[in-house]
């Protein structure tokens, strides 16, 4: 089996915005990831998980339902904010949860992903801003796939 290494691009670069591996990202405290449905959000969170010795993949789900002790000194990959705001009739209130959960923690490194259609933009942002470990927040978008990749 061949593994393909997925491409993001920065939204809204300060510098270079060409596309790059997750792992070109490892040192940003605090990102997002944004793709379209199946396009391999999930695939790729687990992956970098897998390479990180400190860190956990979790979906969104299980992260507001478990108590969040399990993964305190983290890097935490939260999957799946899109599919868990589906499920309410505002959306905005998951994500104030996840917020909780992260500040209870003492505001540790974080991943995040959501379907592009689902993400509320600035007004996400800057929610999630107060609970990144340096007040920021990268957002990277998953480039499709295409024969010079695959």
């Amino acid at each position: 089996m061949r593994i393909v290494t997925r491409r993001f691009t920065q939204i809204d670069p300060k510098g270079d915005d060409s596309p790059k591996p997750l792992s070109s990202f490892d040192a940003v405290p605090a990102l997002v990831v944004l793709g379209d449905p199946g396009a391999g959000k999930t695939t790729s969170l687990r992956m970098a998980a897998d390479a990180d010795d400190h860190a956990e993949c979790v979906s969104v789900r299980d992260f507001l339902t478990f108590s969040p002790e399990r993964w305190r000194g983290k890097r935490l990959y939260l999957d799946g904010l899109d599919e868990q705001r589906s499920k309410t009739r505002d959306g905005s209130g998951v994500l104030d949860q996840v917020r909780a959960r992260l500040d209870g923690l003492g505001c540790p490194s974080f991943r995040l992903s959501c379907r592009a259609a689902d993400w509320f933009g600035a007004t996400d942002l800057t929610a999630l801003k107060a609970v990144s470990p340096t007040r920021s927040i990268t957002v990277l978008r998953l480039e499709p796939l295409n024969e010079a990749i695959a």
